[in-house]
């Protein structure tokens, strides 16, 4: 595992990954249906990795997750046959929920994945213990990471310059626990599986810790040329860039500059407010511990 970069906690530009998928956003702790994608046929020769480690993404919102899933595509990685940004789906259409399966039917939906050739999955809108993960064979997680206020402020703009929001609600208002991506210590919720109105104490952060520590890579977007970090990983092809998805919305002119603004003092509390997810991201740019799986 690598993560790189200062222990800075000034806020990094709001550079977002560019969401092709935009219907999928929720604004609820419950799931909403998403449209099936299809999966292009897989590359003609699959990176060593991948012949004996299915690769995970735990994919944290606005921490460059699209672009990530886009690098796999490119890459011919056999994502599987129906999913949404890598995401697996019901027959239904809707999310699954691996925070509802118990360890024995995540190792069987893992296997079905797996003889069905599926090299690449993401894991975006829960999460199951890692406990359970850690006890299947040949599957390699990691993530991507960005200072938590900058992952905040980047869901706030995004949300707002898709209309998901109203454009004179506050930054405050909008970390709200109404969701998981709208919830403070969003991180550490995730990896501790607390749900989004939950608090979190130090508990939940050593469960967090513990959880990132079984990762083969944890990926610093604010440090790190993602792209080159992925390479590492097998995922050798990725887009030009990261994309400000604000700056190419075709009507972005609907929501102005003054929208968007965030007071000092609104930052300042979010931190405050945000000391567990601090505390986690800081843990990993401070340790830089080294478990790639190249090595």
């Amino acid at each position: 595992m690598e993560i790189c970069g200062s222990l800075d906690t000034a806020p990094a530009a709001p550079l977002s990954a560019n969401r092709r998928n935009s219907a999928k956003r929720a604004t609820q702790c419950a799931p909403r249906r998403y449209a099936r994608c299809s999966t292009p046929a897989p590359r003609a020769g699959a990176h060593e990795l991948t012949l004996t480690a299915m690769l995970v993404f735990l994919h944290m919102h606005k921490c460059a997750g699209t672009y990530v899933v886009e690098a796999a595509q490119m890459s011919r990685f056999k994502l599987p046959a129906r999913h949404v940004n890598g995401y697996l789906v019901n027959d239904d259409g809707s999310p699954l929920m691996w925070s509802w399966l118990t360890f024995e039917q995540i190792s069987s939906v893992i296997e079905a994945q797996r003889k069905d050739g599926v090299e690449f999955l993401a894991i975006e809108w829960d999460f199951a213990p890692m406990a359970y993960f850690v006890r299947i064979e040949n599957i390699k997680f990691f993530t991507v990471l960005r200072d938590p206020l900058a992952r905040a402020l980047s869901n706030f703009r995004y949300d707002k310059a898709y209309g998901w929001i109203e454009r004179n609600l506050a930054f405050p208002d909008f970390i709200d626990d109404s969701g998981l991506y709208r919830a403070n210590n969003y991180y550490v919720k995730k990896l501790s599986n607390v749900n989004c109105r939950g608090s979190v104490g130090d508990e939940h952060l050593a469960q967090a810790i513990s959880a990132l520590l079984s990762f083969e890579k944890v990926i610093d977007m604010d440090c790190c040329i993602v792209s080159e970090e992925l390479k590492l990983l097998g995922i050798s092809r990725a887009p030009d860039g990261l994309v400000n998805t604000f700056e190419a919305r075709p009507d972005k002119d609907s929501v102005t500059k003054k929208d968007m603004l965030v007071s000092i003092g609104e930052a300042r509390s979010f931190i405050e407010r945000n000391a567990h997810d601090y505390a986690l991201f800081h843990h990993f740019r401070a340790a830089r511990p080294n478990f790639d799986l190249t090595e």
